[in-house]
């Protein structure tokens, strides 16, 4: 699975992983982000294209592209 792009260019500036017990601050860190014109990548924002998806290998591919 690659990376979506927009006008060629990676989709996402930011992308968060975080623990569990996290999860909370993860999301008002992203939506505050999100608030000031960053594209971020979270799991929590796109369950559908995550399912059943290696989501560490997705993340890495997140990573790899912002």
């Amino acid at each position: 699975m690659s990376v979506p792009t927009e006008g060629g260019l990676p989709r996402y500036d930011v992308a968060i992983s975080y623990a569990k017990e996290d999860r909370d601050h993860a999301e008002a860190l992203a939506h505050h982000l999100q608030g000031r014109g960053c594209r971020v990548f979270l799991d929590a924002f796109e369950p559908l294209e995550l399912w059943g998806a290696d989501v560490g290998r997705r993340l890495a591919e997140a990573i790899t592209r912002t």
